[in-house]
């Protein structure tokens, strides 16, 4: 199994002290490549199973609030 990442950041987000621009990706890409024995008809299905249920694509693509805690001790 290997799984390969790539996106595209916006490039003014993070310097933009006007909040002009998002800081973050326009767009992020998988592609997962599998050597597999099993059908192509079952790592199809399992594609789509996971396409469906997978909890972080659900929180990039229906954008989750974040909340974070910051505390110095």
């Amino acid at each position: 199994l290997v799984v390969n990442l790539e996106g595209d950041m916006i490039p003014g987000g993070w310097v933009d002290e006007q909040g002009r621009e998002r800081r973050g990706f326009k767009q992020i890409r998988c592609e997962v490549q599998i050597k597999t024995v099993a059908p192509e008809e079952k790592v199809r299905k399992l594609h789509k199973l996971v396409e469906e249920k997978c909890p972080i694509t659900d929180v990039i693509n229906y954008g989750t609030e974040a909340k974070g805690e910051f505390n110095l001790i």
